[in-house]
């Protein structure tokens, strides 16, 4: 018989899973290069502009 933490344990574990399957789904596809890019050159916009505030 399983008790609570084992079946708490079963669903995260195939949460994880799910989490990482679609995550290399997103990999593969291009979007998600374009998107890491955007972010990239953002945070570096977003960067500068702290800096320059400071």
């Amino acid at each position: 018989m399983l008790s609570r933490s084992d079946i708490m344990k079963m669903r995260m574990n195939t949460i994880h899973t799910s989490e990482v399957h679609s995550f290399c789904v997103n990999l593969c596809s291009s979007a998600f290069y374009h998107h890491i890019r955007y972010l990239i050159i953002y945070i570096k916009y977003v960067a500068d502009r702290l800096f320059l505030s400071v």
